[in-house]
């Protein structure tokens, strides 16, 4: 249909590898070569991301190697409390629809156990009605 938007359309792709960086870095220390083949990026692209987020205080440079890790001056205690009970952060997201389909999209970021849980329901249940809730006001 012409003048629908589809999914993605108003993505911008260097705010999405900027996150996917923080995600890749959750692991643990990544070198810009491995940050790149994971982002599917050049390398001079990769570095360009990963010096902005070390400018913006979210990730620094390694101390032992020739690489990266999360700053865990701004993330902090979360990801000590993360990693020592074994769990990930994970994202849950939901389409707001409107009668011309998707319009937009509404995330969380859940934190869960890395045994396989899976998000509490409450968390699931909140962002679907907060999603239906600005699909029928129309408020995106």
């Amino acid at each position: 249909m012409a003048g629908e938007k589809t999914e993605g359309q108003y993505t911008i792709h260097t705010i999405v590898w900027a996150i996917r960086v923080l995600e890749i870095l959750q692991d643990g220390p990544k070198g810009i070569s491995e940050i790149a083949r994971r982002l599917h990026v050049h390398k001079n692209k990769s570095f360009r991301i990963v010096r902005t987020l070390v400018e913006e205080g979210w990730v620094r440079k390694a101390e032992k190697f020739d690489c990266y890790e999360l700053d865990q001056g701004v993330l902090g205690p979360a990801l000590s409390f993360i990693t020592a009970n074994e769990m990930m952060i994970t994202r849950v997201r939901e389409p707001v629809e409107s009668e011309k389909g998707t319009i937009g999209w509404l995330s969380a970021l859940v934190v869960v156990p890395i045994d396989g849980g899976h998000p509490a329901e409450e968390v699931e249940r909140f962002v679907r009605h907060a999603a239906e809730e600005l699909s029928e006001r129309g408020e995106v």
